[in-house]
């Protein structure tokens, strides 16, 4: 529910006016339920109406609405149509979302699988000529003569591709662990290492990509998998998190008055 309003603001405050305006009016929304839910006695409501409200949101301004916007949606609304007072619903809808977490990961290394543009690091290659984040973040560890080789692509229609065999390994890397890593999650002796292995992963893909409202809802949700519960602490600081991706966006709201 902290997910959602963050992300719908910080998405909608670059769009065009008419739907800008749509997009701050659903965030506010689902604030406004946000805030309900810590009222006593009134979560369960507040989950609801927060699906509600997401579900006009998606409806709305669809196709604008980020894939994992659905998936926060998915989750919510598993868990709005049980009685999480109850011990045995509760665990229902635990495991619930603990399943869609694997079907997720998994279903990601199968479309990668099936593509083919991994095995010789087509896809890898062609985003880091076309992607200034991903540029950026390969430079690093790319040679010099194979940076400019791959960023000299950008403006050609390949073939692409790489022989640079670090490379191959990371794209490679990628998919057989996303195929893997699911089924470590599901082996009570293997969950714990492969939770922090999987959050490292997640951190690694995020430093090229930099989708960081997926990285921390799919970080949140892999806690899931853990012993203990850390979300005293990780709630905390996904909320400051957001907001400090969403202040710098805010100077647009300041525009309207």
């Amino acid at each position: 529910m902290i997910h959602a309003p963050f992300e719908l603001l910080w998405d909608s405050l670059i769009w065009e006016s008419r739907r800008a305006y749509n997009g701050v009016f659903f965030g506010v929304g689902l604030l406004l339920c946000l805030g309900l839910s810590f009222l006593p006695g009134r979560t369960m409501l507040a989950m609801r109406l927060f699906v509600g409200f997401q579900l006009s949101a998606i409806v709305w301004l669809f196709p604008a609405v980020s894939n994992h916007f659905f998936l926060v949606f998915f989750c919510l609304l598993l868990l709005s149509i049980l009685d999480l007072e109850r011990r045995d619903e509760a665990l229902l809808g635990l495991q619930a979302c603990r399943l869609t977490v694997l079907i997720v990961f998994f279903y990601t290394g199968v479309q990668k699988a099936l593509y083919g543009t991994y095995f010789k690091g087509q896809l890898l290659t062609w985003t880091i000529a076309h992607d200034d984040r991903f540029r950026t973040a390969f430079e690093v560890i790319l040679p010099a003569d194979e940076a400019r080789r791959i960023a000299a692509l950008a403006d050609t229609v390949g073939p692409f591709g790489t022989e640079w065999w670090p490379l191959l390994v990371i794209s490679n890397f990628v998919v057989v662990f996303e195929l893997l890593a699911p089924f470590l999650l599901l082996h009570p002796r293997t969950r714990s290492a492969a939770v922090a292995a999987v959050v490292v992963f997640m951190v690694l893909i995020e430093s090229g990509a930099r989708e960081w409202f997926f990285g921390c809802v799919f970080v949140n949700l892999l806690f899931l998998f853990t012993r203990r519960s850390w979300y005293g602490v990780l709630l905390p600081l996904t909320l400051v998190f957001y907001a400090f991706l969403l202040y710098p966006r805010l100077d647009r709201v300041w525009g309207w008055f």
